[in-house]
């Protein structure tokens, strides 16, 4: 076909048509640019480089309208249905604070760690079919204490979490989470920021849980892969344009080490934290996010111009890989506050 045909193409020409078109184009680039904004990769194993920003000409919008416009139009051709398809957070959708995961993936996911699944325990090394078992509830209650319940997540009191770690894991813990640095924090726990409160209907998880033998002796490891839907209260309901202003989404996969016999000694036996493949959150505020703590979208109205982030499909699936992606720009400034209890 002429290029000049393109311009002249019945369907485009059409007013109705060419205000869909419109219409959606700038709504791909509004979702593009809240998960440019909102997206932030937590820290990774040692030597795998987190992706940063760089900025984009003026011009570049201007080309990604029309390469929408034209996309619009081959979907729409070929799978009218496509967009009502999609795993994704909605750009614009009617917010009920009392049924807050609407329009979300988190819609069709349980409750706290009754999201989780895991294979039926079978013996592994060492390990009986039931010790299997039991490692894979004192993962899930584990989990539930660091990133699910409402005293660690506004209380911060991280009694809970620390009582179900070996004692000397417990004891190495317990001086990161004393310390300063928001970033180590949030590695082991979620923590949500002073001056937001939770909805009563959640945290909602979907997330996978298994099984292998360690590389020692008396070692089992337990793999996690989960995602988990945090709903925040808004003083105004109204502002929200979409679920995405309000739910935060925290994806984390990595391994629990559970130790026993004589080989190790009284105070490591029991669960350690194993190695981390990573995690990230996703439609957050990347300023308290930076400091380690979780706040919704909508208490940072920013503009960056930063790089693209991956599929959006790929946040809520726990089978999807940790994308070592940041784009929330460089963390705030050492002068910057944290937050303060």
């Amino acid at each position: 076909m002429d290029e000049r045909e393109i311009e002249t193409h019945p369907e485009l020409m059409d007013p109705d048509w060419q205000r869909y078109a419109e219409r959606e184009a700038w709504t791909e680039v509004r979702k593009s640019r809240r998960r440019r904004t909102l997206r932030r990769m937590r820290p990774r194993k040692p030597g795998k480089p987190v992706l940063r920003a760089r900025s984009w000409i003026v011009g570049g919008l201007v080309a990604v309208v029309l390469i929408g416009i034209a996309v619009v139009l081959v979907q729409r051709s070929a799978n009218p249905d496509a967009s009502a398809s999609r795993n994704t957070l909605p750009d614009r959708a009617k917010v009920d604070l009392k049924a807050p995961f609407a329009n979300t993936p988190a819609d069709a996911w349980r409750d706290g760690a009754a999201g989780f699944t895991a294979p039926a325990p079978v013996a592994i090394g060492g390990f009986s079919a039931k010790e299997v078992g039991d490692a894979y509830e004192r993962v899930k209650q584990v989990i539930t204490a660091s990133d699910l319940d409402r005293k660690m997540l506004e209380g911060h009191d991280t009694s809970a979490y620390l009582a179900l770690l070996a004692p000397n894991e417990a004891k190495r813990v317990k001086e990161i989470l004393d310390g300063t640095d928001g970033g180590k924090t949030s590695t082991f726990v979620v923590r949500v920021a002073d001056g937001f409160h939770l909805l009563p209907t959640g945290p909602r998880l979907n997330g996978k849980l298994s099984a292998r033998h360690g590389d020692d002796p008396g070692e089992l490891v337990v793999h996690t892969a989960y995602v988990i839907a945090y709903a925040f209260d808004a003083p105004d309901p109204d502002s929200l344009t979409g679920p995405g202003d309000h739910v935060v989404f925290h994806k984390v996969e990595g391994d629990f080490v559970l130790r026993k016999g004589a080989r190790y000694e009284a105070a490591d036996q029991g669960l350690s934290s194993g190695d981390s493949q990573g995690g990230e959150t996703y439609s957050m505020a990347c300023d308290a996010n930076a400091r380690g703590f979780l706040a919704p979208a909508y208490s940072e109205k920013r503009d960056t111009d930063a790089l693209p982030g991956p599929k959006e499909t790929n946040i809520f699936d726990p089978d999807k890989p940790v994308d070592a992606v940041d784009t929330c720009g460089p963390p705030p400034s050492a002068t910057t506050p944290a937050p303060s209890r």
